[in-house]
């Protein structure tokens, strides 16, 4: 199983590893493994894809909308 960035030629992770201190895996739930993002900023925003490759590659697409707060 392994993370991904649209447009990213590396993965952000890969089954138990991270490539960057920003991301981890959380599995909580042992039928999910959810990437978590520290310190996401308005740039993390994109199409994530989860890559599981068993028998056959199987992919999964999010799209992660960032907002900053609207500061008066």
């Amino acid at each position: 199983m392994s993370w991904w960035r649209e447009g990213s030629l590396r993965e952000l992770t890969v089954g138990n590893e991270v490539i960057s201190m920003r991301y981890r895996i959380d599995k909580s739930d042992p039928h999910s493994w959810t990437l978590v993002i520290k310190n996401v900023t308005e740039q993390d925003s994109g199409i994530y894809i989860c890559q599981i490759n068993l028998a056959k590659l199987r992919e999964k697409f999010f799209y992660l909308t960032v907002v900053s707060k609207f500061h008066i």
